[in-house]
């Protein structure tokens, strides 16, 4: 099988506008026994890369046809295309971006049709289409929003708003939301609104279209150029929305559910594993040997390749359902899934050791764990690891936060980290240094210091519950002038020997 890494463009935040068209993208990609790594702004080695994303924004501001001259990679083709209308006639590097391209995997039928007009080639339709990941939330019982919109606004889609809000609706146009927060809002509306950006240039929006049918929403809908939702959405005229959403969230819920419901079954059918198998055995054999980067990949096996037996020892052999965060290559994670049936997801900053979990994990997410965990489902997850990584991030609090969020109601959190007071680091203090090294307790990369007592403060700020705690030794005893130092200046009830001899501290966690 072959390795896929989903090369996530970012310009700036509403690079998340495609976080659930990628995890419908990796899931599908894992079912059909492919590893697939996620990762933003950056091309992964020996892997099938496909760009995806704020692309056409990243041709001009990141250069990014110029950055992937000479490799092999896909583009995941999402801009509506025209001479005139739309983007592409006033982003020329665009167009040099798709011409570099080693295949392009397009969205709609339009588009298909405009790319090979111009004569691009090794060119396959890949609608976005259902995958179980997309399946999210359900409608709340007593929806308080009339008609909710979300997207860019437009002039063309002001003026519907505007008009929808004089026919007394409540209408909500909301910007700049994504994850949980789109999704609560979606779940408060009757009718969620969608329009094209631009008159006379009518590519239906299946990436908006896709996850709002996998979940059950009534869509109402600008007439497009095609619709492969039957009456799933309730489609219309530009100047007949107005009456259409008026209709539809007036109406008694079950005639919205009938729609809903449509467009639910009709989604299903548009398999995203289905579509994605098809393609790919399209493409054949050559063509997917041909797209693999000549680049070679190099994991240091001292700093990302540990297996930490003693962590997995603590880990509940009952967890089904573990979140490494951090895991480095995967070593941890694979040991647990020769010792127990569990599926682990894990998420790794460094592409070359993500791409190596990718490989003994069920799922490894190439990114930064801050803006990961959004896109992970909460309260999913039995065990989550934290090893070695709260020492590393800006805002340690933040990322303990969320982890905890990922934790079923009885799940556990394991944490490990290094602990400043041990007796080195207070014999460096004393002879007036303070060394940084390339690992161990003053790591170059710790952003963040802790002792035993402020590793409690802070779980106890982050809503976790401390069960029980240990910690691991290494060789060595502390000199007895360091012993005599700390005496002298630690307040009663302080454990100097337990304190100066903890290497590393290990929590392990409940939520409050």
């Amino acid at each position: 099988m072959a390795h896929f890494n989903i090369y996530h463009v970012k310009i700036n935040e509403f690079h998340r506008v495609y976080e659930n068209l990628i995890r419908a993208l990796a899931g599908a990609l894992t079912d059909l026994d492919h590893s697939c790594t996620v990762q933003q702004n950056a091309f992964a080695p020996e892997a099938i890369n496909i760009v995806l994303g704020s692309t056409i924004f990243a041709a001009r501001y990141h250069e990014l046809a110029n950055r992937l001259r000479g490799r092999p990679y896909i583009v995941y083709q999402l801009e509506p295309l025209d001479d005139t209308r739309g983007l592409l006639s006033e982003w020329p590097e665009y167009w040099e971006l798709l011409k570099g391209a080693a295949a392009i995997w397009d969205y709609g039928p339009s588009s298909t049709a405009y790319l090979r007009s111009r004569g691009l080639r090794n060119l396959h339709q890949v609608p976005p289409g259902f995958h179980r990941s997309l399946d999210l939330f359900r409608s709340v019982p007593s929806p308080d929003i009339d008609v909710l919109f979300y997207g860019t606004l437009h002039p063309r889609r002001q003026r519907l708003i505007e008009a929808l809000k004089a026919q007394g609706l409540v209408t909500v146009d909301l910007q700049g939301a994504f994850g949980e927060v789109l999704q609560r809002h979606i779940a408060r509306a009757k009718v969620v609104l969608n329009i094209h950006a631009w008159e006379g240039l009518p590519p239906l929006e299946t990436v908006r279209l896709s996850f709002l049918l996998a979940n059950r929403v009534c869509v109402v809908s600008e007439q497009a150029d095609h619709n492969p939702y039957g009456d799933g959405v309730a489609f219309g005229a530009y100047d007949d929305l107005v009456e259409i959403c008026t209709r539809y969230a007036r109406s008694t819920p079950d005639v919205r559910e009938q729609v809903a419901e449509a467009g639910y079954v009709a989604i299903r059918r548009i398999d995203m594993t289905t579509i994605l198998r098809d393609t790919i055995t399209a493409m054949g054999p050559d063509s997917l040997a041909g797209l693999r980067s000549a680049e070679t990949m190099r994991v240091d096996d001292s700093y990302y390749a540990q297996a930490r037996p003693d962590m997995v020892l603590l880990v509940p052999q009952d967890a089904r359902r573990v979140l490494d965060i951090g895991c480095g290559a995967g070593l941890v994670g694979a040991a647990l899934k020769q010792r127990q049936m569990c599926h682990v997801t894990g998420i790794e900053l460094f592409a070359d050791a993500a791409m190596h979990a990718n490989r003994v994990l069920d799922l490894a997410i190439c990114g930064d764990a801050m803006q990961v965990l959004p896109s992970l489902p909460d309260q999913a997850y039995d065990c989550v690891l934290l090893l070695d990584v709260i020492e590393h991030v800006q805002d340690s609090a933040e990322l303990l936060r969320r982890a905890a969020g990922k934790l079923t109601r009885d799940g556990t959190l394991l944490l490990s980290v290094p602990n400043v007071a041990h007796w080195s680091v207070i014999q460096g203090l004393l002879q007036g240094r303070w060394d940084y090294a390339d690992q161990g307790i003053l790591d170059r990369t710790h952003l963040r210091f802790f002792t035993l007592r402020s590793l409690h403060a802070l779980l106890q700020e982050t809503g976790l519950q401390v069960v029980r705690v240990s910690s691991t030794r290494i060789d060595g005893e502390p000199p007895g002038a360091v012993v005599e130092a700390v005496r002298r200046s630690t307040p009663a009830g302080y454990d100097v020997d337990a304190n100066l001899k903890s290497y590393q501290f290990i929590f392990f966690c409940r939520r409050l």
